[in-house]
């Protein structure tokens, strides 16, 4: 009876390693997917501060080309009048 114990005890303990030892591989892979998402995620922080700074500088480049064309217009509005002005000479 004894040696059916020592063998039964014997069985869960190897059990209980091989767990632990499963459980030590999971949750290394589970590091690893960890560190491999934060990497992850900060690649598309990085993109995303990128695009903020090419759609930022757009919009300046499109606020200077919107004044150039205000001013633009005004220059052929002036030179519109001076025209009308000699024609009516």
């Amino acid at each position: 009876m004894a040696d059916e114990n020592d063998s039964v005890v014997n069985f869960m303990g190897e059990q209980f390693r091989r767990l632990n030892a499963r459980f030590d591989t999971v949750e290394q892979r589970i590091d690893t997917l960890e560190g491999k998402m934060e990497d992850r995620m900060a690649n598309i922080e990085r993109r995303l501060s990128s695009q903020n700074q090419i759609e930022q500088s757009l919009i300046g480049h499109l606020a200077s080309i919107h004044s150039s064309i205000d001013n633009l217009r005004a220059d052929f509005v002036g030179t519109e009048r001076r025209v009308k002005a000699l024609e009516a000479r």
